[in-house]
């Protein structure tokens, strides 16, 4: 008697459930997509509001505290800005329409089904080919949110050391200043 179980699969109900999950990946990833770029939109808005900010300060400190050195003011308040356009730049960048995989035109996929009527024969197939149709696709996307989020992490980085920059110059001018 052999004591190892006959092993039997519902090959149905394994390729439903994997084209299930494919398009729960691929609209994850259309939402992904999406999530990134109004990410972007909002951080555009805050560079433009700490870009006003800083360009509003500047008369006034100047204006204000005219022991301040022009020079170092004028070097520091660039520096800030020139940070803050290369993250805002980056961040417009992130909105950018990249090319990405498509599904074939209908009339396409109508041709190819039925010149390869044998590989769409049963629901099994089926499922199968439109996996493999939604993957080429995902990992086309995929390839496209990976770099969107590489760019708006470099952006936030960029912006955050302008931050930085600013308040640490806030702070030390204002301990200069007391110190006075």
């Amino acid at each position: 008697m052999d004591n190892e179980k006959s092993v039997e699969y519902d090959l149905g109900a394994i390729t439903e459930n994997a084209l299930a999950l494919s398009k729960l990946s691929y609209e994850a990833e259309e939402q992904r997509e999406q999530s990134l770029i109004n990410q972007s939109s909002q951080m555009a808005t805050s560079f433009s509001f700490i870009s006003a900010v800083i360009l509003m300060l500047f008369p006034i400190i100047t204006d204000t505290y005219s022991e301040v050195s022009l020079r170092c003011l004028t070097m520091l308040g660039s520096t800030i800005l020139v940070l803050l356009i290369l993250s805002l730049g980056l961040a417009l960048f992130v909105q950018w329409r990249f090319k990405y995989q498509a599904l074939p035109c209908p009339k396409e996929i109508l041709d190819h089904e039925l010149e390869n009527a044998d590989n769409f024969n049963t629901p099994e197939q089926r499922n199968k080919s439109f996996a493999e149709t939604l993957d080429d696709i995902w990992r086309s996307k995929r390839k496209n949110n990976d770099f969107r989020a590489l760019l708006i992490r470099i952006s936030m980085g960029l912006f955050f050391v302008a931050l930085c920059l600013l308040l640490v110059s806030i702070i030390c001018a204002t301990i200069a200043f007391i110190k006075k």
